[in-house]
């Protein structure tokens, strides 16, 4: 009977895509370089996420389509296959196969974008619950501060690929100041294979224009540079990072010492480039002060945008606790402290992870 059980698997309907967590750096028509992360559930339904930003829910036919464009799998092998599998023409395949690549192009200078997305017949908004952004302290250490390296540099890049293996697509480098640790620009070198985007918060005295290059080229993503309340903006540096080819961010640290020269800098964080600003409030304010931020943004043309990222500076956690509002039911946080401890904040409460 073995020429039963040939003709059965000559017969047999060609298998789905593999379960699981693939990663890709992509590049547009006009060479700009984006970042896809396709987790594929078992019943072969896809959740992709656009730089960390944007997730679309895929059905099956989609999420083929889109494992194939992230294995660089196009030509005939991967037509032919389709067509087995669905029974579609090749003119059709490659029509959506297109039209896939190029609404996902689109959605890339979409700011605004609801960043969870319904695309091409959504079938599942369940396929896989992996937090969006993991921030990673690998040190508590700020400037000037001795290095107690509680991890070391390959525990960390086997937390990364462990995060990435359940679909987690953007990570945090935060501190402390991360920059004083010497495996900061390995583990953006990490991620960078991994394909998934990188960002960094530190502190601009930490930050030189040759390390910025150094960074950059290790591939990170974004930055938030962080001003102490003690210092200006280091004009010159603010002007150099504005030349590159990364986005960023300029984080006040505000008191009610500093607040009038906050106002009074920001005409000229536009005159710099510096059109992204965050406040960090370290210390309660009257609300018209507060208020009085926003109008200084506002006025100098300048744009808002939430710091969502907290600065840690011991490891136990406590500091924390003033971001946590039982109230604030909707803010959401996952982090990895020096000691490999993970924590995460929902519905206003802090809770150890086990087991992350």
């Amino acid at each position: 009977m073995q020429w039963l059980k040939t003709l059965k698997n000559n017969l047999r309907k060609p298998g789905g895509i593999p379960a699981g967590t693939f990663t890709a750096t992509c590049y547009t028509q006009q060479n700009v370089p984006y970042k896809l992360m396709l987790r594929v559930d078992e019943k072969g339904l896809g959740r992709l996420i656009l730089n960390a930003r944007t997730v679309l829910f895929l059905n099956e036919t989609s999420t083929e389509y889109m494992y194939h464009y992230l294995l660089n799998q196009y030509g005939d092998k991967v037509v032919g296959f389709m067509q087995a599998k669905y029974k579609i023409s090749r003119q059709e395949i490659l029509k959506d196969y297109e039209s896939l690549v190029n609404e996902i192009e689109a959605l890339l200078g979409q700011e605004d974008l609801n960043p969870l997305s319904r695309f091409q017949g959504v079938t599942s908004a369940g396929n896989g619950d992996a937090p969006q952004k993991v921030d990673l302290y690998p040190t508590l250490a700020m400037p000037g501060d001795p290095v107690s390296e509680l991890q070391n540099l390959q525990w960390w890049q086997n937390k990364m690929r462990s995060l990435v293996a359940i679909g987690v697509p953007h990570f945090m480098l935060v501190g402390g100041e991360p920059l004083v640790w010497d495996g900061t620009v390995p583990l953006i070198q990490t991620s960078e294979e991994l394909g998934v985007v990188a960002g960094l918060v530190c502190h601009q005295s930490a930050l030189s224009t040759q390390k910025l290059d150094e960074l950059i080229s290790a591939g990170l993503d974004h930055l938030c540079l962080l001003v102490p309340p003690s210092e200006l903006p280091n004009w010159q540096l603010l002007d150099e990072i504005a030349k590159k080819d990364l986005y960023f961010q300029l984080v006040w640290m505000v008191s009610n010492q500093n607040l009038s020269q906050v106002k009074l800098c920001m005409p000229q964080c536009r005159q710099v480039g510096a059109n992204n600003i965050s406040f960090e409030v370290i210390e309660a304010m009257e609300q018209a002060d507060f208020d009085s931020l926003f109008d200084a943004v506002d006025d100098s043309g300048l744009t808002f945008v939430p710091f969502a990222e907290m600065v840690c500076r011991d490891g136990c956690g406590d500091d924390l606790q003033r971001y946590a509002d039982a109230s604030d039911i909707d803010r959401v946080a996952h982090i990895v402290l020096p000691n490999g401890n993970a924590r995460s904040l929902t519905s206003g409460i802090w809770r150890d992870v086990i087991d992350q």
